[in-house]
């Protein structure tokens, strides 16, 4: 009877757990199937109402309580209320990393980099996608891996990297066009049209963002159809199309400011701001600077802060209160330094450099200009390669075809002159006959016939002896433009072959980069040896001219070693710079023919160097410059060091195996030529196996040294 009732006792407990199981199961299906729910709501305060409900039942499971936490924090990035999703989120990574739910982990890094992006901290923001990039690299989720491939495409866009923003676009595109859906293709062409904003492209800009508003109204997105009107105003502006673009930026503000958008009512703040400076409406200007500041400071917008600030001191320079402009400006350059925010770090430099102006300020007015036209130029040196490629192509063909109808022009010159040498030996010839026949008939002594007849064989031999040289001289130009033309035909083939893989619409995208690349260095290639053509020509018309002015000596020695430090790091090599000189180090000069005599020197000692050093020696002695080039490269034996200046009708193929300037083989000499014009000299010094030196000397007193 006892071991009856103990086995109906176990049974009874065996079915309770079960049961029990069953209802936590149940328990737990409810909750996922509420979460799923909540995540459909669009109004997001109420969803945040009901996950506060959910955060606080007993029964949820970590996995369900991490996944609300993320839902939270994305209703408050709807919300402008950045800095409570970051709180949140990083809350969120804590525990996932703890409990080892890496899924989790890597949705709570991708909703960071949003609210990092939105609050304009783009390094952090990239920080956060990559991390979690890294975990759906790993775990084949395609799709997942293209949103935040288009998501760091949009920062290194905003942060002004615009090939790694490219790269990124790419991987996303390839991977939407068999995975992602309509909305997807729609939003990579939409960043892709804010980048080419940012490229200076605004009619390719203006083209993809029309594209983008229809698509957008076909499919009922209303926000996305106001943030491209936005963006399609900015282009209208910076094209100077400004009623197009007043009308678009107010209407994209028309729809944010009805929809509570606040973090997109600062941006277009800002941007009206900007539109209303150039429209020179100052009064509409500064109200927009304001309430853009007043909004972004509340939102967290460092992006339309930082704008907003620039704007106001444009506007308080122009009024005249230069102080407060300067104190906006700092702040404004501050804000964007935390942001990375480059485009604005240099228009600040431009504003500054007039207040410093203004001030009396000169040095430092002199220094902030600088530093602009040096921001300037490395990004503008970082613009979209693709299209710098296609357009030198274009204009290097355009070049290729004047240089052969020089050419050809050259031909038919020299062929007139040669006639013309004809001619002219045999009307000397035929008149020192007809000299020789009437000196004979006036019987003329023996000794004067023998003299005269000896000044005519002179001079025949004299005449014979030029056109013997002339044609030597054509001969060797002949070789020279048969040698250019083969050396101009590669990398054009190259240029043209590139070309058409690109415009092949069947092209594989991931090789676009590399025919880029090629492009680019094939018409670089071109270009120089175009440049040294035309050179050598004025060399030898005696019309080229130097552009003297005042100049810091250590800025030009810096911008070209900084072309070369890195080649020769990447080469293995130790690159070297010995400078003597004080800073800064005023002189008159033509920088641009300094750099060119350097960068030939620097060019054939980091090509014929394997291992070792490059060094740039700068000194003073006995009343000269002398800048000594040094490598430990292959060396020459005495006849290649005597022939290395020599023109091209000196072994222009042996010289150009050894040393020479983009492959022509005219460096050399024409840097020899440039110093002679400049007041100095070259020498070279090498050792076969041992290294070369090349040293240029200017004489001081040519300068006019400060």
């Amino acid at each position: 009877m006892s071991r009856l009732f103990l086995v109906s006792l176990l049974a009874m407990l065996f079915n309770t757990i079960i049961l029990g199981n069953n209802i936590a199961q149940a328990a737990d299906n409810r909750i996922d199937k509420k979460l799923v729910k909540i995540s459909a709501i669009t109004d997001s305060n109420e969803a945040l109402s009901q996950l506060a409900d959910i955060l606080i039942l007993p029964q949820l499971t970590t996995k369900q309580y991490l996944s609300a936490v993320n839902l939270q924090a994305k209703r408050y990035i709807s919300l402008d209320n950045f800095k409570q999703a970051i709180t949140l989120l990083q809350q969120t990574k804590v525990i996932s990393q703890d409990q080892k739910l890496y899924q989790l982990e890597a949705d709570a890094n991708n909703i960071l980099g949003v609210a990092y992006y939105y609050q304009g901290n783009n390094p952090k923001a990239l920080i956060a996608y990559q991390a979690s990039l890294s975990f759906y690299q790993t775990n084949d989720s395609s799709l997942k891996e293209a949103n935040l491939l288009n998501n760091i495409a949009l920062v290194y866009s905003a942060m002004s990297s615009y090939l790694l923003a490219i790269k990124n676009y790419k991987s996303a595109e390839l991977i939407y066009k068999s995975l992602g859906n309509e909305e997807d293709k729609v939003d990579v062409r939409y960043n892709i049209a804010l980048m080419l904003v940012n490229l200076k492209r605004y009619d390719k800009a203006i083209e993809m963002l029309h594209q983008v508003v229809s698509q957008r109204k076909t499919m009922s997105d209303n926000l996305g159809l106001a943030m491209a009107w936005a963006h399609l105003g900015i282009a209208y502006k910076h094209s100077g199309q400004y009623q197009q673009a007043k009308s678009y930026l107010l209407n994209a503000l028309s729809y944010f400011e009805s929809h509570n958008k606040r973090y997109h009512v600062a941006s277009q703040m800002q941007n009206i701001s900007a539109l209303y400076i150039e429209l020179e409406d100052h009064t509409q200007a500064k109200k927009y600077a304001e309430q853009g500041i007043i909004i972004s400071l509340a939102v967290g917008h460092q992006k339309a802060y930082a704008g907003s600030l620039n704007s106001l001191a444009k506007i308080l320079f122009h009024q005249g209160d230069i102080k407060q402009a300067l104190n906006t400006l700092t702040l404004s350059n501050k804000v964007a330094r935390e942001s990375n925010y480059k485009t604005l770090l240099n228009d600040n430099l431009a504003l500054l450099s007039l207040i410093y102006a203004t001030q009396n300020q000169t040095a430092e007015a002199f220094s902030a200009h600088l530093s602009y036209e040096k921001q300037k130029n490395k990004v503008e040196n970082e613009l979209f390669n693709a299209y710098l490629a296609r357009f030198e192509a274009e204009q290097l063909s355009q070049q290729v075809a004047q240089l052969l109808q020089n050419q050809n022009r050259q031909k038919i010159q020299a062929q007139q002159q040669q006639q013309q040498l004809h001619y002219g030996i045999i009307f000397t010839i035929l008149f020192s006959l007809l000299f020789i026949f009437f000196t004979h008939r006036r019987n003329v002594g023996k000794n004067t016939e023998h003299v005269l007849d000896s000044k005519v064989k002179e001079r025949t031999q004299e005449l014979e002896w030029v056109m013997q040289k002339l044609q030597q001289a054509n001969t060797i130009k002949s070789q020279l433009l048969s040698n250019m033309s083969i050396d101009i035909k590669k990398p054009l083939t190259s240029i043209i072959k590139q070309s058409e893989l690109l415009l092949n619409k069947n092209n594989n995208n991931q090789d676009i980069d590399k025919e880029v690349e090629k492009i680019f260095g094939s018409s670089s290639h071109l270009l120089q040896l175009i440049n040294d053509i035309i050179d050598l020509s004025k060399i030898e018309a005696n019309t080229l001219e130097l552009a003297l002015k005042k100049q810091d000596l250590n800025i030009i020695i810096t911008e070209v070693t900084a072309l070369y430090i890195e080649q020769s790091h990447n080469k293995g090599l130790c690159f070297e710079l010995h400078n003597a000189l004080t800073s800064p180090f005023i002189i008159n000069v033509d920088g641009l023919r300094l750099k060119q005599i350097l960068n030939n020197f620097f060019s054939n000692a980091l090509k014929f160097t394997h291992k070792g050093k490059i060094i740039l020696s700068v000194t003073i002695f006995n009343n000269e410059f002398k800048f000594s080039i040094i490598d430990t490269g292959v060396g020459m034996n005495k006849v290649k060091l005597k022939q290395i200046f020599d023109s091209f009708d000196q072994g222009y193929t042996s010289v150009n195996c050894h040393f020479g300037s983009s492959g022509s083989g005219l460096g050399l000499f024409i840097s020899a030529q440039l110093a002679s014009i400049m007041g100095g000299q070259i020498s070279a010094q090498s050792l076969l196996d041992k290294g070369t030196t090349f040293t240029f000397t200017l004489p001081i007193q040519t300068m006019n040294i400060k």
